[in-house]
């Protein structure tokens, strides 16, 4: 008997490559929302003997126009695209290009950031057929079983799509949110991590969220958490732990600890398998106890980093964030990680453009911020992301916000426009700071010898004295884009990056150094930096190779700018000496 040739259905999701791990573009993220949709489709026997339904998991690195010509070679009767925000312009350009090669195959969307506006996105976007609402594994199977039309799309709870004369209409209904249906991709072999390709891999061990931060959609406004299977959990974790081309394990769960029983039996298994992957989770600092810690130290975290969110110290931006936790409490937890824990290394969230902040109380922020010494500090412009209470009540908050995704705040009435180009302008000095860790620390480690300082003073101090010799800061168009944000990040660190630079900044802690007394206790290192530096700059005194054979890699290492230029310079700042010799 002769088979009859399924239809083929895309599923297209766009991922973000070289963020974990860092640097690795050839490393392929399996984004887990495809992944779920075509596990739990095919489990439906009918849908199964019918359809051939494909994951397309590109890059967004890739050609909007070359991901199209892989789709439509494919020929289906259905493209479906996952939408987030690091994706959505791929998504908007690429379904465009599809739907003008393919006029007939309905195009239908879902993801955080389109389903929340949902008929603004189908009246901008008109190759968009349907929009679908929540989490769609179940939806999308009831699809799959229906017609691709607007008779089909109306008979689906929640979900957005235009009628024959392109009228967007709006179906009602309850969601059903039933995540036992839903099989393990790992399991079914939907994701293949034996296909000749190193893997970052995405594991969900819950829906939801006790609590709705103001700038995040993961909160749930009846507070309910669906549980995965922890058998399903279990087994996945034994596929995934135990295999060598794993790079990465992402956890997507708001606090892998707000299920703390289940969390340890997690934690038991990952270390149980054989091999240890580094491993990122989003934690929440009310949930470390000795008992979570001890967890937690079982596992290879990514960089042996405790990620948590400070996001601010003001009590009225804290009030707004719908976040209650105060500054003791984080004193009180990182105190108990690193009595457990010395090696960990503590990184923090803070947010600018917040309500109720504005530039003098982000900078009190970061000040605490560093007195918790973190290994690294992740300062982040607000978005305001669709589905947010923050995107809720924009008007009332009175938010100036970019008209396109990823809508970026310009400011608001007590974050002024003048205080936000004053914050990102600072912020950049941070990350430049950043990048030099002995320079960091030095700074940082003032205060250990005098408190009359603040540390936000002393990196004033260090910027006043390095803008005397090269600013590349000052020469930055702020504009609200993250394109533009990661240009002018690329651009100030490749100019820091060049020798004479980074010898303008070493000798310009020393003179920091120097002022405020602690030369001798603190300027080892950076004393070493300006060798290595002039090294570099001058061919005088020791080489490079000398260098590291009287002082050792990892000490070198340690002084040398963390930041490696991708492209090339247009501007080269010449080599200024403009700090005396102490």
């Amino acid at each position: 008997m002769k088979q009859t040739r399924k239809e083929v259905v895309a599923i297209v999701g766009f991922y973000l490559p070289g963020i974990y791990p860092a640097g690795d573009d050839s490393v392929v993220s399996d984004l887990l929302a495809p992944a779920l949709l075509k596990a739990t489709a095919d489990a439906d026997p009918d849908i199964a003997a019918r359809y051939d339904i494909r994951r397309f998991n590109f890059p967004t690195t890739m050609d909007s126009a070359e991901a199209a010509r892989h789709i439509c070679e494919a020929r289906p009767v259905l493209v479906a695209y996952s939408v987030y925000i690091w994706n959505y312009l791929q998504t908007m350009q690429c379904s465009r290009l599809t739907k003008q090669s393919l006029p007939d195959v309905p195009v239908i969307m879902g993801g955080p950031q389109v389903m929340y506006r949902a008929s603004e996105e189908m009246q901008k976007h008109p190759q968009i057929d349907a929009i679908v609402y929540g989490n769609g594994e179940l939806r999308f199977r009831q699809l799959l079983k229906g017609a691709f039309s607007p008779e089909g799309f109306e008979q689906i709870a929640r979900i957005t799509y235009r009628d024959h004369q392109g009228r967007i209409r709006e179906t009602q209904g309850g969601i059903v949110e039933d995540v036992s249906q839903i099989p393990s991709p790992y399991q079914t072999g939907v994701v293949d991590l034996n296909d000749g390709q190193r893997h970052t891999v995405f594991i969900e061990t819950f829906r939801g969220c006790p609590f709705k931060c103001g700038y995040c959609v993961w909160g749930d406004n009846n507070v309910k958490i669906h549980k995965i299977d922890l058998d399903r959990i279990l087994d996945d974790i034994e596929i995934i732990y135990n295999n060598p081309n794993v790079e990465v394990v992402y956890f997507t769960d708001a606090c892998l600890f707000y299920t703390r029983q289940r969390a340890k039996a997690i934690c038991d298994k990952i270390a149980s398998c054989s091999r240890e992957i580094p491993t990122v989770m989003t934690l929440d600092i009310r949930t470390l106890t000795e008992e979570t810690i001890a967890s937690l130290s079982q596992l290879t975290l990514i960089r042996n980093q405790f990620h948590l969110g400070l996001q601010s110290t003001n009590p009225k931006a804290l009030e707004a964030l719908n976040r209650k936790t105060a500054k003791d409490v984080f004193v009180e937890k990182i105190d108990l990680l690193r009595r457990l824990q010395p090696g960990a290394q503590i990184s923090l969230d803070l947010i600018y453009g917040l309500p109720q902040d504005n530039f003098e109380r982000f900078r009190e922020s970061v000040d605490f911020a560093y007195s918790l010494s973190p290994g690294k500090l992740y300062l982040s412009h607000l978005l305001l992301l669709p589905g947010t209470p923050f995107w809720d009540h924009r008007d009332a908050l009175g938010f100036d916000y970019t008209d396109e995704p990823p809508y970026m705040v310009r400011s608001n009435p007590q974050f002024t426009p003048d205080d936000m180009a004053r914050t990102m302008a600072w912020v950049m000095w941070i990350q430049v700071m950043n990048y030099f860790g002995a320079i960091k620390d030095a700074v940082l480690r003032i205060r250990e010898y005098n408190q009359r300082y603040r540390y936000i003073d002393l990196i004033d101090r260090l910027i006043e004295i390095v803008r005397a010799q090269v600013d590349p800061v000052s020469e930055l168009q702020h504009e609200f884009t993250i394109e533009s944000q990661n240009a002018n990040r690329r651009y100030v660190m490749n100019t820091f990056a060049e020798p004479e630079n980074g010898l303008i900044l070493y000798e310009a802690t020393r003179q920091l150094l120097v002022e405020c007394g602690v030369e001798s206790r603190l300027g080892q290192d950076i004393n070493l930096g300006i060798q290595y530096y002039r090294s570099l700059c001058y061919d005088v005194g020791q080489s490079e190779e000398e260098l590291l054979a009287a002082h050792g890699r990892q000490r070198i290492e340690y002084v040398q700018a963390k930041w490696r230029v991708s492209t090339p310079q247009k501007r080269r700042v010449a080599p200024l000496q403009c700090v005396r010799e102490v």
